[in-house]
């Protein structure tokens, strides 16, 4: 499984594909002897987490074949990965499987690498083992010895495919794939104080939601104390930053391992780490970094080997290293688009200021309420300013505390950023969320600073817009509109029957829920789905 995880944590920190395919992520699997169940999951993983292609091969000529189909279908490869076991002068993806020569990449698959199936400016990582070596040297490079990479399997792939390539000169090390021995303690001794923490927030937000009511019951407003009854305080989070995303970790692939049609540990958010060269005796040492100049790696479309992940908090504070967001499966940054590349140095990949956040977490039951108290709050000014148009009226209580709205379907996930607490204070992610409501029929927005790592609301604040894009903002406020048209329709005075009633009159009926025109039923005719969802239908008098 060391092999697969490596290939998500890569997969994760390639740049996400676009829709007209102008980036696309592939990950390509040899499926033999691996469980069906397990590769089902893994294309879920894949296609769905990531948004990714997902590709199974028979034999080592389907690899052959997909490379070189690339210059046909115009999608130059940018970056290739490779993680497998390795012998001298081949790539073993069968490595002690039956009939391992079927799916063994060697010398003559590696002269029949297409060159054109490459982008000018490629790279082949190879994480296998000996991939840069020219001989089999045993277990040590004797005095004097020529290591011979000239000779190596990276060194005719990148003849034949005149492509850059980069590869181990001796063993690879997967071992730490999962973490440190010492990491994999902590992560099993985090694991129960990672319940104990969230059930201690869970009571925290349902208490300061209780203060709140009781604030505003005595007419002192949300945000104000109660003389004498200091509010709730939140509680301290047990374990460190490092400990919390080794521990997620370790529960999901626990998760698999555990499941009783997988039972392999298969991790959704990658390896913790990336593989690395063994280091048995000095001379290999050596070897490692003669070969690390000869074969000198850069980042290329995707991330290089042990590349810290850089980022800042604004335009103009400095860079800090913020990779263990990205190494954990939290984050992945965003590419530079056209429209911004003139306010970033020539060859920059990514933005520094923001990234995305792969699985947004959803507001709890318990958060509810605080949500209602920051958008009204948000709407009303009482925090920051809001007195500009359209006027706020004063139905916005209706959605307030105490009322029966839940904001959660109309609180979309926007993009992630940073916050600095000061020098001496660790950086946090911080999600932004936009609030979108029709009142009155009019728009009102509110944008929310939420902790990427606890999930506790930060900010709410009015905005002018919803940053979504115009597409989507008009198709969400359409739904808001059409919700409450049905809602007057289903008010009016009317002769009304569900799906599945029968037809009490013959005669013309319209559907309340979905424009798909008036219709004509017999008597005792039971009335339709559409769309395989219950609806309501009207009767429409000739009147009309």
């Amino acid at each position: 499984m060391m092999f697969i995880n490596q290939g998500i944590r890569q997969l994760r920190q390639y740049p996400e594909g676009t829709s007209d395919y102008a980036i696309q992520r592939v990950f390509l699997i040899f499926a033999k002897d691996y469980p069906r169940k397990l590769l089902d999951e893994l294309k879920k993983i894949v296609e769905v987490d990531y948004c990714a292609s997902y590709r199974e091969l028979t034999d080592v000529a389907d690899l052959v074949t997909f490379i070189a189909a690339r210059r046909g279908k115009k999608r130059l490869i940018k970056q290739l990965d490779i993680f497998s076991h390795g012998l001298v002068h081949s790539i073993e993806f069968g490595y002690d499987v039956g009939e391992s020569w079927q799916i063994r990449y060697g010398m003559n698959q590696a002269c029949m690498l297409a060159p054109l199936a490459f982008d000018d400016d490629a790279t082949i990582f190879s994480y296998a083992c000996r991939t840069g070596l020219g001989h089999d040297i045993g277990t040590k490079l004797d005095p004097g010895e020529d290591p011979r990479y000239e000779e190596s399997l990276a060194q005719i792939m990148a003849d034949a495919g005149d492509v850059e390539v980069r590869a181990f000169p001796r063993r690879s090390n997967y071992d730490e794939t999962y973490g440190t021995r010492e990491e994999l303690i902590a992560a099993k001794k985090t694991l129960p104080k990672i319940d104990e923490y969230r059930r201690e927030v869970e009571a925290y937000h349902r208490q300061m939601a209780a203060y709140r009511k009781r604030t505003v019951a005595l007419g002192k407003g949300p945000m104000n104390e109660i003389p004498g009854e200091p509010p709730p305080k939140a509680p301290v989070r047990p374990y460190t930053d490092r400990e919390f995303q080794l521990a997620e970790h370790m529960k999901k692939r626990g998760n698999y391992e555990s499941a009783a049609d997988i039972g392999l540990p298969l991790d959704p958010l990658g390896a913790t780490k990336s593989a690395r060269m063994k280091k048995r005796t000095a001379a290999l040492i050596v070897v490692m970094v003669l070969a690390a100049f000869a074969l000198s790696w850069t980042v290329s479309g995707g991330s290089a080997m042990n590349e810290k992940i850089m980022m800042r908090v604004s335009e103009d504070e400095p860079l800090f290293d913020a990779t263990q967001w990205f190494d954990n499966g939290m984050y992945r940054r965003i590419p530079v688009g056209d429209e911004d590349r003139i306010y970033y140095p020539e060859g920059t990949l990514y933005v520094d200021t923001s990234m995305r956040r792969i699985s947004p977490s959803p507001f709890s039951d318990e958060q509810v309420e605080s949500l209602q108290i920051n958008m009204v709050m948000a709407l009303r000014g009482e925090i920051f300013p809001a007195d500009f148009l359209p006027t706020v009226p004063s139905s916005v209580d209706d959605i307030g505390l105490g009322s029966s709205f839940d904001p959660r379907p109309q609180t979309v996930y926007l993009a992630s950023g940073f916050r600095d607490y000061g020098d001496d204070k660790p950086k946090i992610p911080v999600d932004y969320y936009t609030f979108y409501t029709l009142l009155e029929g009019k728009r009102f927005y509110v944008l929310i600073d939420r902790n990427g790592e606890t999930g506790e609301i930060l900010l709410a604040y009015r905005s002018y817009s919803s940053h979504l894009p115009k597409e989507e903002e008009e198709r969400r406020f359409q739904e808001l509109q059409s919700k409450v048209d049905l809602q007057s329709w289903l008010d009016e005075s009317g002769w009304k029957k569900r799906s599945g009633e029968l037809c009490p009159w013959p005669g013309t009926w319209e559907c309340l829920e979905l424009p798909i025109g008036k219709q004509t039923f017999a008597h005792n005719m039971p009335f339709p789905k559409v769309n395989a969802q219950d609806v309501t239908w009207r009767f429409v008098s000739s009147t009309c």
